[in-house]
């Protein structure tokens, strides 16, 4: 478990979030900035377990904010990605190249 910013700016450094997958870019609507600035989110795995995070650059501060960070909310199970690790599970058959034909 991270505990401090520190610990977790270590974790993101250190390449621990695999498989980032891009899930959109809105405007983050809780700023006080105009424009708005524009948060990504990424959904990711490490080791057998998925996380979920957000984030944006600050126009003010000119800083990289984390707005969300935290296990996904899917319903994949430590199995599901334990198999897909080993190549016996895909997850999204059309990433892979199948399109369903």
């Amino acid at each position: 478990m991270l505990k401090t910013k520190s610990e977790l700016l270590t974790y993101i450094t250190n390449g621990k979030m695999e498989e980032l997958e891009f899930i959109n870019s809105i405007p983050y609507r809780n700023s006080r900035e105009i424009p708005l600035p524009i948060c990504d989110a990424y959904t990711f795995t490490s080791g057998y377990s998925s996380g979920y995070i957000s984030f944006f650059i600050s126009q003010g501060s000119k800083k990289w904010a984390i707005k969300s960070f935290h296990r996904s909310n899917t319903d994949t199970t430590i199995l599901a990605l334990a198999l897909e690790k080993a190549g016996l599970f895909v997850k999204n058959l059309k990433k892979r190249g199948y399109d369903g034909q």
